[in-house]
């Protein structure tokens, strides 16, 4: 693979970074908002809690949850929840379309770096269209997953964990509403992780098309960004090459991404290996856990540790194979 494609990839790569940075600040400054208006009722309950111990009151958090102040707390998050679903849901419609031209962008521009400017291909048509239009539609996985798991059971099991935390620690009513409200963040992490997920299906999806309509590409070579932080799975399919029909399995959060292979082009195959294997031990024991390191010592390839899952909401979803598989 020229060089020089990776690099005009990995410019587009560092631009939707900075595009993402841009709308996690603002989910998580929506996401204040709603946290503001549950404080009060968190600070409530903290007080009812301070109260019914300081008459001796049994607080114990099935009767906790038995009072109006827990229940009027339930109604208000939910509340919060669903209004949060919606901004979240539109700003990540919106990311969407803007990584699917960045998508088609990136793909062309690797495709002109390798054939010169004056390679011209059309811009992705009816096809391209309607395949984001199932991607951003309300029956998308986007908006399956909000509907199916949505974010307010996530916070009402967070509180409930706090609270018992809380009660079994005996702390005060500031600090009882401290922890509370810091367990509301699992509701601003599950839109982070859909809006990640989502945008960047939608780049893939961008590019796969424009591969497929160049007329030039015949496979695409999958790349991760390797890192301590890397999962494994995505080390061990580093370098791997794919025909242009097959879909890029990715998983949640999954940063992977391709070039473009034309005819006669004979990419390096074994980047992710060569990556893993130049890795300290205790790096390489991190990244894969103790029992899948010792299998990999003892000749397992990294590849064989992967397998793809079809998933009805992500699709073709990367999963680690089970220890007992591999150790047959």
């Amino acid at each position: 693979m020229p060089e020089n494609i990776y690099d005009v990839i990995r410019a587009f790569n560092r631009s939707l970074d900075a595009r993402e940075k841009e709308q996690w600040v603002l989910l998580a400054r929506r996401w204040a908002k709603g946290r503001e208006s549950l404080a009060l009722y968190i600070d409530r309950l903290a007080d009812v809690i301070a109260k019914r111990r300081a008459d001796g009151d049994a607080i114990l958090p099935e009767v906790i949850m038995q009072l109006s102040s827990w229940r009027d707390l339930e109604r208000q998050l939910a509340v919060e929840a669903a209004d949060f679903e919606k901004f979240a849901a539109a700003s990540i419609r919106a990311e969407q379309m803007e990584y699917y031209d960045m998508g088609t962008a990136s793909a062309q521009a690797a495709l002109r770096s390798v054939l010169g400017e004056g390679y011209s291909f059309g811009r992705f048509g009816v096809r391209g269209a309607v395949n984001m239009a199932g991607i951003t539609a309300d029956g998308s996985p986007l908006f399956d997953v909000l509907r199916r798991r949505a974010i307010a059971p996530d916070m009402v099991g967070g509180l409930v964990d706090a609270l018992n935390e809380s009660i079994l620690l005996g702390y005060n009513p500031r600090k009882i509403a401290e922890v509370m409200a810091d367990s509301l963040t699992a509701g601003l992490d599950k839109a982070l992780v859909i809006a990640r997920t989502e945008q960047l299906r939608a780049y893939r999806t961008a590019t796969m098309t424009q591969y497929q309509q160049s007329g030039v590409v015949v496979s695409y070579q999958r790349h991760a960004a390797p890192s301590e932080r890397t999962c494994f799975e995505c080390i061990a399919l580093d370098g791997k090459t794919y025909k242009t029909d097959v879909d890029f399995a990715t998983h949640p959060q999954c940063r992977c991404f391709m070039t473009p292979i034309l005819a006669g082009d004979n990419p390096d195959a074994a980047l992710g290996r060569k990556w893993f294997e130049n890795q300290s031990e205790s790096a390489q024991r991190d990244i894969l856990g103790g029992e899948r390191y010792d299998l990999f010592k003892s000749g397992v390839p990294l590849e064989s540790m992967v397998k793809v899952k079809d998933d009805p909401t992500w699709g073709n979803t990367l999963v680690p194979v089970p220890l007992a598989e591999l150790a047959k």
